[in-house]
């Protein structure tokens, strides 16, 4: 794994965290912008995420579906 590639996978993973924060706070003190923007967020780390399976697709020559790191990765793009 690159160090390029590791920023970009943990950078989705920060957008991710914030859109739970984001969301959890429009719900809970009724600020539907809140949803709004997280949504938003959670769009930017989905391009992201969907981006970085591209990567590391196109890097290893083969769909990322070998090793623990490969399926977490793709698996957690479904949820």
């Amino acid at each position: 794994m690159s160090t390029p590639f590791a920023v970009a996978f943990w950078v989705a993973m920060v957008l991710y965290a914030l859109a739970v924060a984001g969301h959890l706070y429009g719900q809970s003190f009724g600020k539907p912008v809140w949803q709004v923007r997280s949504t938003r967020v959670v769009l930017a780390g989905l391009a992201l995420h969907t981006v970085l399976i591209g990567w590391w697709w196109f890097d290893t020559g083969r769909a990322p579906v070998v090793g623990n790191f490969e399926n977490a990765l793709v698996s957690a793009w479904f949820v």
